[in-house]
């Protein structure tokens, strides 16, 4: 009973939190700045202003209302926002540490290019975000999967460290 009453109290604070102004940026409208908010952040190694980027509960249950998910208890819907919140997190942390690993230095590094795709599936608009960064001489790679909803563009999964980018080779002629 007591975890009902905590969830609660929190679905409570979610909602009070969505009037803030950093969670109603009008630019997330546009997907090339959130791709470009998206590597500031990574530049910074910040997990917290992630926040920027990902959707408030307000809006997610506003996405979710009109897909079979909208049929779950608010709790279930809660616990599945922040489900998704720390499934990224996890994403963010390995990510870095792979980038740490390959020696990526995020204070000289610059953004080369960003590549993305689009994507509809039963009226949902994705984006498959490929970005480019220089560093000493090298290319990293770093993918996401970005959803819109409430015609903002969020990251939400698949947020990946690729590693060093390693142009193909051109076969030679015999």
């Amino acid at each position: 009973m007591l975890f009902v009453g905590f969830a609660v109290s929190s679905v409570h604070a979610q909602f009070e939190a969505d009037t803030t102004e950093n969670l109603n940026i009008s630019e997330l409208e546009e997907l090339e700045w959130m791709m470009d908010t998206c590597y500031k952040i990574f530049k910074r190694k910040r997990f917290s202003e992630m926040r920027i980027v990902y959707p408030s509960f307000k809006t997610y249950k506003k996405f979710i209302d009109k897909s079979m998910a909208g049929d779950q208890s608010d709790i279930t819907q809660y616990t599945m926002y922040n489900y998704f919140w720390n499934r990224l997190r996890l994403q963010h942390t390995k990510l870095m540490k792979k980038a740490l690993k390959s020696k990526l230095d995020w204070k000289t590094s610059t953004l080369d290019s960003i590549d993305f795709k689009h994507s509809y599936e039963e009226k949902t608009e994705f984006a498959y975000v490929t970005w480019y960064i220089k560093a000493k001489n090298k290319k990293y790679i770093i993918k996401a999967t970005c959803l819109k909803m409430d015609n903002k563009w969020f990251v939400m999964d698949e947020l990946k460290y690729i590693g060093v980018f390693r142009p193909k080779k051109a076969k030679q002629k015999k």
